[in-house]
């Protein structure tokens, strides 16, 4: 089971660029363009922090969105939620070339859902 999940969640980034189970438009496009960049290891890792411009803020800022399931047996599986927020402004930074926005992601273990 750890090589299996150690495996999932390296590929975070193609599956928050995929953003299969986003529904929202506007937060599939943000992740979707979301900036990345290569690892040590040789894998691609999103970037913490990116720019994101022509769209309100208010439609992905703040919101909590599951954005990928994956099984593991008939029984568990992780799923990815991606959340964006507005970085504050560091009054000794420059915010001009900072980006303004701050995404975080996390897998959790969960169990399919039962459709009746």
């Amino acid at each position: 089971i750890s090589r299996w999940d150690r495996q999932v969640r390296s590929d975070t980034c193609a599956y928050v660029k995929q953003g299969t189970e986003v529904k929202d438009p506007y937060i599939r496009e943000v992740l979707r363009l979301w900036p990345s960049e290569s690892d040590a290891q040789g894998g691609v890792t999103l970037k913490k922090c990116a720019w994101v411009e022509g769209l309100d803020a208010r439609l992905f800022v703040g919101r909590n969105v599951l954005v990928q399931r994956v099984q593991y047996d008939a029984s568990h599986g992780l799923t990815l939620h991606a959340f964006i927020a507005k970085r504050h402004a560091d009054e000794n930074m420059p915010s001009e070339n900072d980006p303004p926005y701050k995404l975080t992601t996390s897998w959790q273990w969960s169990v399919p859902a039962v459709v009746a």
